[in-house]
């Protein structure tokens, strides 16, 4: 959602001025005298009463060399950290000007584009009724003239008689033999007639019209079963694409109802870890398998259909929200299921 632009002061070329800054960064003349201390006590040992006098001397040194170095450099110090304040006030004056332009585009560019991505999807989706209408209008011509077909193959068994028709029915479904279709078609003699109409050529014609036929509905039933081939057009897409400038879709949660949310909390019992364990999985593989994502985000929600006691888990009910809100990025709408929550969509550009 885009953010209400923050008015601020405008900002004038060299409003922010620009300034030199001489450092002296000469050594001190302690941090040479530290150094020499340095050489000098490497390898001392104490091991009597002047050593031990010695070492106590050259401590009281050190301290000295110590205070004067940071005397030294104090000031240095003092203007880099005046310099720093200095850019980081210059730096947030500038970035407060470029982030009020970034959300007054945001507000102007991101109704245009999810009212175009609405556009679109419909349009779209007409595309795709035409291109399923045509597809079944093509596949019924397909199937109607396969049909003329098998007709056209049948018409050799018009001429014969029905008792014929029965034997050469039969013997065109390939179960029987001559002698069994002749007895099946009501022939009294059946070996002496089936070897005489199987010497008969229309007979014989109207088999293989009958066989013809059946392989033809077989290959349109096939035709039928087969899913659409359908190619649909795209859309014409309305929104321009510039490179390194794209959206980002954030999902999260809130409770819209407390009462509604705690009593389905407190239905849900001992089982928070249950469903915890889940959104884990599902976690998991959104960035890396978002196939498997949906196959366990199918499993979460068929087992919340299912079980009463997959509700809202009991840290949903944290104070700020952080957990409800964590569901609310790993289930998206699927969260509206439970009593009292919301999903909440956030879009907005990326690197903002």
């Amino acid at each position: 959602m885009a953010k209400t632009p923050t008015t601020l002061a405008p900002l004038t070329p060299g409003a922010l001025g620009a300034r030199k800054f001489d450092l002296d960064l000469s050594p001190s003349v302690a941090g040479a005298s530290a150094i020499a201390l340095l050489a000098e006590v490497r390898g001392i040992a104490v091991k009597d009463k002047a050593s031990h006098e010695t070492a106590l001397t050259s401590i009281a040194r050190g301290k000295t060399y110590k205070r004067d170095i940071v005397e030294h450099w104090k000031p240095v110090k003092r203007v880099v950290n005046d310099v720093k304040n200095k850019v980081l006030a210059a730096e947030t004056g500038e970035l407060a000007a470029a982030v009020q332009a970034l959300t007054i585009l945001e507000g102007a560019v991101l109704p245009y584009m999810e009212a175009e991505r609405r556009r679109h999807q419909i349009a779209q989706d007409k595309l795709r009724e035409k291109a399923e209408a045509e597809a079944r209008e093509r596949r019924a011509l397909e199937i109607a003239k396969m049909e003329a077909d098998a007709l056209a193959a049948e018409e050799a068994s018009t001429g014969i008689s029905p008792r014929e028709r029965q034997f050469a029915e039969t013997m065109a479904q390939g179960m029987a033999s001559p002698e069994d279709a002749a007895r099946y078609a009501g022939y009294k003699d059946p070996e002496k007639q089936s070897a005489r109409l199987m010497d008969a050529p229309k007979i014989i014609a109207a088999i293989d019209g009958l066989r013809a036929a059946a392989h033809v509905r077989e290959q349109a039933a096939a035709v039928a079963a087969t899913p659409l081939d359908v190619k649909a057009k795209q859309a014409t897409s309305k929104l321009a694409s510039v490179k390194g400038v794209h959206t980002v879709t954030r999902y999260g949660a809130s409770c819209v109802n407390l009462a509604m949310l705690v009593d389905a909390v407190g239905a849900n019992g001992v089982t928070a870890t249950a469903i915890r364990s889940e959104l884990i999985a599902l976690a998991a593989h959104l960035d890396t398998d978002v196939p498997l994502a949906k196959v366990v985000l199918a499993g979460i929600i068929e087992k919340m259909h299912a079980n009463a006691a997959w509700a809202p888990p009991l840290d949903t009910l944290m104070e700020n929200g952080v957990k409800l809100n964590e569901y609310g990025r790993m289930m998206q709408k699927q969260i509206d299921q439970w009593p009292g929550v919301a999903h909440r969509v956030d879009v907005g550009f990326s690197g903002r």
